[in-house]
């Protein structure tokens, strides 16, 4: 199955009341206050919190090296990622081709040691939440992509598909004020699929676990 079509069915068929659940008592409903909050252009303490908060938490050396834009100029890259594009307009792939700002920003992330792509991406999902899709072992799963390469090229494949794009506006209108208005279509999206794998894991194990995404 296609990753757009996979989403698709994600979106259609999300639960309700598990998505106000989460808004309400996951920690990780402040990823997207912060992100929502935060300077544009540089990394803060804030945004290494925010990773925390979705399980991704940002090691010491790699933390002061974000923080620290004198040797590691990640804000000049930042600058040229657009604040006012994204994934569902025709030019976010232009905004995340090989080369672009946020290409080179992604390569500089991850060559800091210990971060990986899970932590990279969210550091780049928290100063672009309607851009930068999350990659984790969640969302790997339910589009079984635990072996891709690649995550940006086939995530904006999907995005490009308008039947994706009509799924999301229905979840976002069936789920009215149980998602806070700030959260990004991306975004919603990506709850509602680590919703899903989490659900499914709960009840192959038969355990109700504990609210940490």
């Amino acid at each position: 199955m296609s990753w757009s079509n996979e989403l698709r069915r994600i979106a259609d068929a999300a639960d309700i009341e598990r998505l106000r659940s989460y808004w309400t008592a996951y920690r990780g409903r402040m990823f997207d206050t912060l992100a929502a909050q935060g300077p544009f252009d540089r990394f803060t303490g804030a945004d290494l919190y925010a990773c925390a908060l979705l399980s991704a938490e940002i090691d010491p050396r790699a933390g002061v090296l974000l923080l620290d834009d004198e040797t590691q100029p990640f804000s000049s890259l930042l600058r040229g990622i657009p604040t006012d594009v994204s994934i569902r307009t025709g030019r976010a792939a232009e905004v995340l081709a090989d080369g672009s700002p946020a290409s080179l920003l992604y390569d500089r992330l991850r060559g800091l040691e210990t971060i990986g792509p899970t932590r990279a991406s969210k550091l780049l999902a928290v100063k672009r939440p309607g851009l930068v899709p999350i990659r984790d072992s969640f969302v790997e799963q339910a589009l079984g992509a635990t072996s891709s390469m690649r995550w940006w090229k086939p995530m904006l494949e999907a995005w490009s598909e308008p039947a994706l794009g009509d799924a999301v506006d229905r979840l976002r209108e069936r789920a009215g004020d149980a998602v806070p208005s700030h959260v990004t279509d991306l975004r919603l999206l990506d709850v509602a699929t680590w919703l899903t794998v989490e659900a499914r894991d709960k009840r192959a194990v038969g355990s109700p676990g504990t609210p940490a995404g």
